[in-house]
């Protein structure tokens, strides 16, 4: 589904097809800020679902990975998948093992890695030596895409974002009851997050041959 028919279907369920109401620009808006909070249960859903993996060559001083919009990274960074540097792969830090001094950090843990805020900062500190970041991401934004671009989405649930989309929009001025869009996006997000559930097998979990752990029936 395209950016213009996201829109063209939101303004005709809030029977507002000559944006009277709403501009096209806040239906683009709303339509955004329905669809980030759901990616969240997608990746809970499936945390391979959208992820890409990009070789640094060079930090920011002191050594930290620019996460921000614009920054060090292609797509909009949303999570951590792995982090490898000249063959060793970096953990999340203890904050115990974190070392400031004036408001800045000084040290942590070898082979470790500390957010905070858009900065992703790696122990111990090295602004040269290349790396392989591997991350979620959330698609690029509406505001960003023409309105011949297609709306990256779990295929054939649209309907998720839409009715939800459309609920909110009712809500201006009570014009409307959402309550039954809002039921019509609920049970449209929970096909969609039990679809994708079905296909992600789950972590791989390693178990000796003389376990006591088995599957299946008898």
């Amino acid at each position: 589904m395209t950016k213009a028919q996201a829109r063209a279907i939101v303004q005709q369920l809030i029977d507002d097809p000559n944006a009277a109401r709403w501009s096209t620009a806040n239906i683009d808006l709303l339509l955004q800020l329905t669809i980030d909070p759901i990616w969240t249960q997608i990746f809970q859903a499936d945390p391979n679902y959208l992820y890409a993996t990009e070789r640094l060559t060079a930090l920011t001083t002191p050594g930290y990975v620019n996460l921000a919009s614009g920054g060090d990274l292609t797509y909009r960074f949303f999570r951590v998948r792995s982090i490898v540097r000249d063959g060793q792969e970096y953990g999340p830090a203890d904050q115990r093992n974190i070392v400031m001094e004036n408001s800045e950090l000084i040290t942590g843990r070898n082979y470790s890695y500390l957010k905070q805020g858009s900065k992703l900062y790696l122990f111990p500190f090295d602004l040269t030596t290349d790396l392989d970041f591997s991350y979620n991401y959330k698609p690029e934004t509406l505001s960003t895409m023409e309105d011949t671009e297609t709306i990256v989405w779990p295929d054939g649930h649209e309907g998720v974002f839409i009715f939800a989309a459309a609920a909110k929009a009712l809500r201006k001025g009570a014009a409307e009851d959402p309550a039954g869009m809002l039921e019509e996006s609920d049970r449209l997000k929970y096909l969609m997050l039990a679809e994708i559930e079905k296909y992600y097998p789950g972590p791989n979990t390693v178990f000796s041959a003389d376990s006591s752990v088995s599957y299946g029936g008898e």
